[in-house]
């Protein structure tokens, strides 16, 4: 059977690029280490059980984003809008200002 697609793989070696639109895109047990992502939509994608360690993300719209079962160690999140953030039905703001107002 054929499909069409409405993207394009350019192979560069042992490298990969894919450019267009197609509306599912499944990539299962695939080695991605030192990956480019830029100008993409990614809008109700699910990720689940990936390797994200060392990543870097920036100009991210993660707006009503789940992250469930994560591990956030060594985590840094800095200029970041985090207006009704929750962590374990905690509002994030209001436990930075009681943070704040009780530091030593």
């Amino acid at each position: 059977m054929h499909v069409n697609y409405i993207f394009e793989v350019i192979k560069k070696g042992k490298n990969m690029d894919i450019i267009g639109k197609e509306d599912i895109l499944n990539i299962d047990d695939c080695e991605f280490s030192k990956t480019t992502i830029n100008n993409t939509d990614m809008e109700n994608a699910v990720i689940t059980d990936v390797n994200m360690k060392n990543s870097k993300f920036e100009d991210i719209d993660f707006s009503g984003t789940k992250i469930n079962n994560v591990s956030l160690n060594n985590v840094e999140i800095t200029d970041c809008d985090l207006e009704g953030m929750t962590i374990d039905g905690i509002d994030i703001m209001e436990m930075y200002e009681f943070y704040q107002e009780n530091k030593k």
